[in-house]
């Protein structure tokens, strides 16, 4: 039998089992090319949320309430800003707020309003304990502004077409003043003098009411054609009215003045009625009222969105993209 010499036998079989190899190596590309393999990787998307806007900032003493986009309700020390303490409506069920229209809070610091609708559309009024933020009272009433007056005795709650005043103890209605167009009412804390706006088409179109809510036919017509900003001192004394969105309109016992301003968007009375505090975009003044002596001004990183006074005056509160309070003396 014929058989090739040693070296050419081993460079055949060397051939062979580099052919060998070379297919199955081929043969391993061609099925990893054939095959599904993994999925390719895709990053997972990640919904950016932005945080709930605040909306609106109440001051009583020393505590603040405060409402935001999500219609959440918060308190805060006006001491310690950072820390904001959740009001819980969990407990109303189908009647927890779905949309916050205000919030009032008494001087003292012990009562808090909240007006407010539900997911049916139907208005309620929830009455809170301020110190320990339980709820002492909750009623059906469709408000869109609240107020707190006669020291904490006395709600003064309006509605499109009517202002009332109830109870705080019982919400028992005490009187109500008919009036279609009505959407904004102050009342005085330390008394039971309340402002009214309203703006219909007649003779009293855009006025300020003054009314005694305890006594009848007792009101007057205040300043025309102003706007939906109003406030009123402790004592009820001194009221402040906002004129489209350029001028203050300070008035009282006496005659009313006006203060001509550069544009702005937010005006707010000190409880004392001796300061007042103007916003515009990412500022805020502090001035005298009688002298308009500057006390303070400053600026903030995001635009004001609500400002207030605490109820010694010792603190101006402004919301932005955030709570911060600033010591005026």
């Amino acid at each position: 039998m014929f058989r090739w010499p040693g070296p050419t036998r081993r460079a055949l079989t060397s051939l062979a089992f580099c052919t060998l190899t070379l297919w199955s190596a081929g043969c391993s590309r061609e099925e990893k090319r054939a095959g599904p393999g993994p999925p390719p990787r895709v990053e997972a998307e990640v919904e950016q949320k932005a945080a709930p806007k605040l909306l609106q900032l109440v001051a009583g003493g020393r505590w603040l309430a405060l409402r935001n986009s999500a219609h959440q309700v918060f308190l805060a020390d006006s001491k310690r800003p950072e820390r904001l303490l959740a009001l819980d409506f969990s407990g109303l069920g189908p009647d927890q707020p779905a949309r916050i229209a205000d919030l009032a809070l008494g001087a003292d610091d012990r009562t808090l309003v909240v007006a407010y609708r539900s997911d049916q559309g139907k208005g309620f009024v929830a009455l809170f304990d301020a110190q320990t933020r339980s709820m002492m009272r909750h009623f059906a009433a469709d408000y869109v502004e609240v107020a707190l007056g006669d020291s904490g005795r006395l709600l003064l709650g309006v509605s499109e077409d009517a202002a009332e005043v109830r109870r705080v103890n019982d919400a028992s209605l005490v009187k109500r003043r008919e009036q279609s167009g009505l959407d904004a009412g102050a009342m005085a804390w330390g008394g039971t003098e309340v402002l009214l706006h309203h703006a219909i088409a007649d003779q009293q179109a855009g006025a300020f009411v003054r009314w005694e809510p305890l006594r009848d036919s007792h009101s007057s017509s205040g300043d025309e054609n102003c706007g939906v900003q109003i406030g009123l001192s402790g004592d009820g004394g001194r009221y402040l009215a906002v004129c489209g969105g350029q001028a203050v309109r300070i008035g009282g016992k006496g005659d009313a003045r006006q203060l001509k301003l550069p544009l702005f968007a937010f005006a707010r009375l000190s409880s004392d009625g001796k300061l007042l505090a103007i916003a515009r975009s990412k500022q805020v003044e502090v001035a005298k009222v009688d002298s308009q002596e500057q006390l303070t001004e400053f600026s903030v990183e995001a635009p004001v969105s609500g400002i207030a006074f605490t109820g010694d005056s010792s603190r101006i509160c402004v919301i932005s993209d955030h709570l911060q309070c600033r010591a005026l003396i």
